[in-house]
């Protein structure tokens, strides 16, 4: 025996503490149909779970086995029925669809809405005041989180901050709702105006709204009365919206704290077997993929799983090569390790077979329906670790490197059985391991789950209706999606250049047929700056002005007469609706270039 005591009785303690195991403790526990044969360990000694005696009394088995069906006398169903059945489930499937996109259309109108004007406070209201303005929106928008956090404040004492978070709560359940658009100039005057169109909700964040603000403004430190008014007040509003999870409703609703039983916690799951491999120092790991490659596993233990010849041959190779296998309750590799089984009974009494000295006395209870046959003259070397009525129950079969244990009944390692006697001891050392191990669970389950989505929808039916909604989808991506509000650009703050409202300016000139004019600004702009440059501080006379430009140019004077006369004659005589002269335009730049450049 190398599992310690101490060590043992420690992982038992907390695998069947009150609250763990719901069968262990529950005296109202009701047994499954598949859990009523472990009810034969319930006159073993040392029991760990004093309700599962209890359970297994309330309908006696012999009862039990007299209501038993003796013929199959299930009523016909028509075919029909069927037909029936799968159009209601299409049309709840349809009517789902059709709750959510109303849901999201009704949210979406709520929050592209417009502001409204703010309607008269009521009597009494004085939501309005600055002093009793809504909190800004929380940077946390989880209710969960929010509630959890108000309930952690209250049990420190720190019943303000804990008030904040549930009345914080109560306006993101609100916002999730569609009830309400947080915003951070809001005030709780303008969230309850929101909700007028709610009596109930309006009624509910009213009476919240009261206590928040008489916790926060009257003066008084809060007392845990106020708190727990607020919170039940807001839990209550939550439910009625239907925010909050069932983890959450049951969290919030002083539950009693008893475990939720599956089936690894049931009385044939393997929780506590799980235990005792981690108290070891394994870590145990249930295989779910196929058995393609064992690597870096030193156990495996091999549940009933009908085994394919390929997976027999690859799991017997690996127990050649050093692996152990412990076999439970099927008989897949017998032939490997030359054993045969025999279903009598044994007695329900085993008795540990010590290969190191005498014999150890435990009490071992096993169901004892099946025990196992092995030839003395077989190639293979045994050895028998326990015995039941003088025939071998668990039996080693040594193979090259490795070894297979086979024990006949499963229920050896469920979580009943180990709770009575000294099965646990039992186990401890059969399915032994060393620390750093790695224990893998095979079943039924190894090999059954999906490879990938796409093999999920085909195994659920699925795959036809996920197909029409990607069609869908394609259909509303080719036309571009569909909105359900007004579209909106995106806006963008940038800085506009100035030639765009030079652009704009001469756009609005040219819709009022005014290009005349344009010119003639431009043309006066022109000649005032070859007087600024040629005459500055004076005022030349226009001949003045052609002599001056003539000298600097070096272009004839009479032709610079001529070119000025005529622009200061356009200028004073523009007709409108005459076009533009961009020739003499072109001719007046030029000139300003050869005086000194265009400004």
């Amino acid at each position: 025996m190398s599992v310690e005591d101490a060590q043992l009785e420690k992982t038992l303690k907390e695998a069947y503490a009150p609250g763990t195991l719901p069968f262990c403790h529950d005296p109202k526990y009701r047994l499954r149909f598949s859990d009523r044969g472990l009810c034969e360990l319930g006159e073993a000694e040392l029991q760990r779970c004093p309700a599962l005696k209890k359970s297994c009394s309330l309908p006696s088995l012999k009862a039990h086995e007299a209501q038993k069906p003796k013929s199959d006398t299930r009523i016909p169903i028509p075919g029909w029925l069927g037909s029936v059945a799968g159009a209601l489930l299409w049309l709840l499937l349809i009517g789902l669809a059709v709750g959510i996109l109303v849901a999201l259309m009704r949210m979406h109108r709520t929050r592209r809405q417009d502001d409204r004007e703010p309607a008269p406070s009521e009597a009494g209201e004085g939501f309005d005041e600055p002093g009793v303005a809504a909190p800004a929106p929380p940077a946390d928008t989880d209710v969960q989180r929010l509630l959890n956090r108000a309930r952690q404040a209250a049990e420190r004492g720190e019943l303000g901050p804990a008030i904040d978070a549930a009345h914080a709560a109560a306006m993101q359940g609100l916002s999730a709702a569609g009830q309400i658009e947080l915003e951070r100039d809001r005030t709780n005057g303008d969230y309850l105006r929101d909700l007028r169109k709610a009596p109930p909700v309006y009624t509910d964040f009213r009476v919240i709204v009261d206590q928040v603000e008489a916790a926060q403004f009257s003066g008084a430190t809060p007392t845990r009365a106020a708190f727990d008014s607020v919170f039940e007040k807001v839990t209550a509003m939550l439910r009625r919206l239907a925010v909050l999870s069932l983890f959450l409703l049951v969290s919030c609703g002083g539950g009693t704290g008893a475990a939720i039983e599956t089936q690894e916690t049931s009385p044939s799951g393997l929780y506590t077997f799980k235990r005792l491999l981690m108290a070891q120092g394994a870590e145990v790991r249930t295989r779910i993929k196929p058995l393609a490659k064992l690597e870096d596993v030193s156990t495996i233990v091999l549940f009933s799983n009908n085994l394919e010849e390929e997976e027999e041959a690859l799991l017997v190779k690996w127990v050649h090569e050093g692996g152990v296998l412990i076999s439970v309750g099927t008989s897949d590799l017998d032939d490997a390790g030359d054993v045969r089984r025999s279903y009598a009974d044994c007695g329900r009494r085993a008795k540990y077979m010590n290969a190191e000295g005498p014999d150890v006395a435990l009490n071992f209870a096993v169901l004892g329906g099946s025990t196992l046959k092995v030839d003395s003259e077989s190639p293979v070397s045994h050895f028998v670790h326990v015995e039941c009525g003088g025939e071998p129950y668990i039996v080693n079969a040594f193979l090259g490197a490795g070894a297979i244990r086979y024990v006949p009944e499963a229920e050896l390692l469920s979580n009943a059985s180990l709770s009575v006697a000294d099965n646990a001891r039992l186990v401890a050392d059969v399915v032994q391991v060393g620390e750093d191990e790695t224990v893998e669970l095979v079943g039924t389950w190894t090999g059954s789950g999906s490879q990938s989505p796409v093999q999920s929808l085909q195994a659920a039916g699925m795959m036809p209706f996920m197909l029409q909604l990607l069609a869908l989808g394609l259909l509303l991506a080719l036309r571009q999606g569909t909105s359900f509000g007004a579209r909106r650009d995106d806006t963008r703050l940038e800085r506009r250049a100035f030639a765009d409202h030079v652009r704009a300016v001469a756009s609005t000139y040219h819709r009022a047929n005014a290009g005349h004019l344009v010119s003639g600004h431009y043309t006066l702009l022109l000649m005032e700056q070859l007087r600024e440059r040629l005459f500055p501080s004076q005022s030349p006379t226009l001949l003045q002005l052609a002599s001056g430009v003539a000298r600097r140019t070096g272009r004839p004077e009479r032709e610079v007469v001529q070119l000025l006369v005529e622009a200061k004659s356009g200028l004073d005589d523009a007709i409108e609706g005459v076009g533009v002269n961009h020739k003499l335009i072109r001719e007046l730049e030029q000139l300003s270039l050869q005086v000194g450049g265009v400004s």
